[in-house]
């Protein structure tokens, strides 16, 4: 009977340590401090005529703004280019109309048919602490939906690129 007893006790005590050794390797992997993004468009000189595609790329900045709390694990909003390891700069915002626009994470109709009135944004995203530079369009039936896309585009770029893009910070 003791026998039984110490074999229980110590399957039981391997059990506990196998899951507080994955929990602790689990931890360990989601400490990387997430890339910090700056969201921006170019603006019209103060005093020049705006041009017409200036708001709407406005408008998209503001999206992808908004969408950017649902994508807090990796990217978090950066309050100036300076203070970014990402700034990502949007190019254009259009409706397609008629055209099979496909992304890498929207494909509005897999069967190949054309998709009308879709949202599209345009963006170029680039690393501040290195050379590296990508465009990156999303699409979707909103325009909320297209920026999300072109930040699921985003995460899929920093998690491939992540320790060439984080700062490091400095030793004191």
């Amino acid at each position: 009977m003791n026998n039984v007893i110490r074999r229980t006790i110590l399957l039981v005590t391997f059990i506990l340590v196998g899951s507080l050794a994955m929990t602790v390797a689990a931890t360990g992997t989601a400490t990387k401090p997430p890339l910090r993004i700056y969201i921006f468009t170019k603006v019209a000189t103060p005093g020049a005529l705006l041009p017409p595609d200036q708001q709407p790329r406005q408008d998209s900045v503001t999206d992808l703004k908004k969408r950017l709390v649902s994508h807090t694990e990796l990217l978090v909003e950066a309050p100036s280019a300076d203070q970014a390891d990402l700034t990502l700069e949007v190019l254009r915002r259009d409706l397609k109309n008629g055209e099979n626009v496909r992304t890498p994470t929207f494909d509005p109709h897999p069967d190949g048919s054309s998709a009308t009135g879709t949202n599209v944004v345009a963006v170029l995203l680039k690393a501040t602490r290195n050379e590296s530079a990508t465009h990156i369009v999303g699409a979707g039936p909103t325009w909320l939906y297209a920026a999300d896309d072109v930040l699921t585009g985003v995460e899929r770029w920093g998690k491939k690129n992540y320790d060439t893009l984080v700062r490091k910070e400095e030793k004191k």
